[in-house]
């Protein structure tokens, strides 16, 4: 999305003065025929043919059925025009170094869990609701996550694992119970704490089409463009320390390089 900067007329509902940690959030968009994003792609059909104060009025219906009781991922199917979410109900992770449109992240950072809202960007209305954290995955290195962070800045290499729920497409991850991943983690990590390398491993197992045949690492930084739980454990990681963490698209067992 474009970075705006924030005015009055796009400041959010449920304003704080302060924003609160990163952000899991889903979305439904709303917008209008002469919206300003109108300018640089096509408009979904309902929005080429609505008013502003039309928008102005469904938002905030769709704001009042949310708060109500209906479910996020229904109303997201039913009213939202961004292509990317409206028919899968796709999260958003936000963060306060996300390169988000400015009002879509000032109003998510600062929504309580499970708390809803409305932002105005040149795209139209979002209607967000803030996602509670999910339990941690047993899987997961919790004695990791939970230390505070070693470095500022990490090089890792990781192995990317899915599952049939859970997985970025592979067909091996697609077609793996969750059994056989947690039996596949143990013997992986326990492997990796033996001595192992981790690069043959990567080149046998991993998901992750970026970096399995090659063996690259990933530059860690709190800024830097990678999915927050796994900026989280590769931060807390001692060098050569193993650990595991979840994402949408599956585990990834991460090994900290330098």
């Amino acid at each position: 999305m474009m970075r705006v900067p924030l005015d009055r007329s796009s400041r959010p509902t449920c304003w704080r003065a302060r924003p609160g940690p990163a952000a899991t959030i889903q979305h439904v968009l709303i917008g209008w025929k002469d919206v300003p994003a109108a300018k640089q792609r096509p408009l979904d059909p309902r929005a080429a043919n609505r008013t502003k104060a039309e928008a102005d009025a469904l938002a905030q219906q769709i704001l009042g059925e949310l708060r109500g009781g209906a479910e996020m991922t229904a109303l997201m199917k039913k009213y939202s025009e961004d292509e990317g979410s409206k028919d899968n109900g796709r999260t958003m992770d936000i963060a306060p170094a996300s390169q988000t449109v400015a009002p879509l992240k000032f109003l998510a950072l600062r929504l309580g869990d499970g708390e809803a809202g409305l932002a105005r960007t040149p795209f139209g209305w979002h209607v967000v609701l803030r996602l509670p954290p999910p339990p941690p995955d047993p899987i997961e290195s919790a004695d990791v996550l939970a230390r505070a962070p070693a470095t500022a800045k990490a090089k890792v290499k990781h192995i990317l694992l899915g599952w049939k729920d859970v997985n970025s497409g592979d067909p091996r991850g697609a077609n793996r119970s969750r059994a056989d991943l947690e039996a596949l983690v143990t013997k992986t990590m326990a492997s990796l704490r033996g001595g192992a390398a981790i690069e043959p491993l990567m080149k046998e197992l991993s998901e992750d089409g970026g970096s399995a045949q090659s063996g690259t690492s990933y530059d860690v930084t709190p800024t830097a463009g990678l999915v927050p739980p796994f900026k989280d454990l590769s931060l807390r990681l001692a060098v050569g320390e193993v650990g595991a963490v979840k994402t949408q698209f599956g585990i990834h067992i991460i090994q900290r390089t330098e």
